[in-house]
């Protein structure tokens, strides 16, 4: 039958029109306007709706073609669907579509495509924010991201943007799996965002994602000492240097990453780690003095917790010692903070 004639219809006669063409054009069955409750929600998307929906069309031909314009071209309609509609997203992550490995095992197998590669992360990075983030993860999305991002970062066309995408997608997969710093380590994926913050040590948007997941990579013993060794804690110093006073999370999140990599003896008693006793020390100093409203106290926590890693050791303790730490601390635990000079080592 022909579609119902064009009459300017109103109300419930033109939802029913555009429900009517929408059915015929997906094969989705059809609810009159009419229908109550019960009925609505027995015959809606179930399984039959989700096997027609436009996702599964996407989805179908994304495993069976092989042409590049054609990949690029379905990611594209992919992503623009996830992005969308909250059903969409429940229908790629359905059970029968079996949406997410489809996107996996392309993501995995056709590397070499960066617009195809951009739109597949973007699209998983949608899923996650929201709240699908443990599903991508028993799925298993985080090793296959690891790998893709390894692999595509000695590509020629890999641009610092896209591994911004991948470590904003790990860092949101990340808080859902214990052993994330172990598969970081095995898939080589440590020395990428070790390279990508060393570039990016002047861009402060990227940094909160970076430093974010470099405190989750940190903090296992093996990865830590890596870090350590491949300069990590000279840019952390820098950034402590050079970053505004009163950028209070950059300066946090740096606290942060310090903490577990002061834990390592090695890598306090080098330069650059005595070096960050005595900047930590100083900033916390300088918060005592300027946060007089004390709107700034998760700040204070990150650097008291990064100045206890650091004394675990006796190098660090020298260090701390040489910097005044003790007299700053005990002026403030007093509460006498105008006691604590502006300039200068001692009181």
């Amino acid at each position: 039958a022909d579609l119902p004639h064009s009459r300017s219809p109103t109300g419930a006669g033109r939802r029913t029109f555009l429900a009517t063409f929408l059915a015929r054009l997906f094969s989705v069955p059809v609810m009159s306007a009419g229908m109550n409750k019960k009925k609505r929600s027995s015959t809606g998307r179930g399984v039959a709706g989700i096997e027609r929906s436009a996702v599964r069309i996407v989805l179908t031909a994304l495993q069976d073609s092989s042409e590049d314009s054609d990949l690029i071209s379905l990611s594209s309609s992919l992503l623009q669907l996830a992005s969308s509609d909250a059903k969409e997203r429940k229908t790629i992550m359905h059970s029968s579509t079996e949406g997410v490995g489809v996107i996996l095992k392309s993501l995995q197998q056709l590397a070499d495509n960066f617009p195809l590669v951009q739109n597949l992360t973007v699209t998983l990075e949608c899923l996650a924010k929201h709240k699908y983030t443990g599903k991508l993860v028993r799925k298993g999305a985080i090793p296959v991201v690891l790998s893709s991002m390894v692999s595509s970062s000695r590509s020629d066309w890999c641009t610092d943007s896209l591994l911004h995408l991948y470590h904003s997608l790990l860092l949101q997969l990340a808080s859902k799996d214990k052993n994330f710093a172990i598969k970081a380590r095995l898939s080589g994926a440590v020395p990428v965002t070790v390279g990508l913050l060393k570039r990016s040590h002047g861009d402060h948007t990227s940094l909160h994602t970076l430093l974010g997941l470099l405190k989750i990579m940190a903090s296992n013993s093996a990865n830590a000492m890596f870090m350590g060794k491949h300069g990590c804690l000279s840019v952390l110093s820098k950034l402590l240097d050079g970053v505004a006073k009163k950028n209070y999370i950059v300066l946090k999140l740096c606290a942060e990453a310090l903490t577990p990599l002061l834990k390592q003896k090695t890598l306090v008693s080098r330069g650059w780690g005595q070096s960050c006793v005595g900047q930590l020390v100083a900033l916390h100093k300088h918060c005592h003095l300027t946060d007089r409203q004390s709107r700034h106290l998760p700040l204070r926590r990150s650097l008291l917790l990064s100045l206890k890693a650091a004394t675990s050791s006796a190098v660090g303790t020298d260090a701390f010692r040489k910097s005044n730490g003790l007299e700053v601390i005990h002026c403030i635990r007093l509460g006498k903070v105008f006691l604590i000079p502006m300039s200068g080592k001692g009181l």
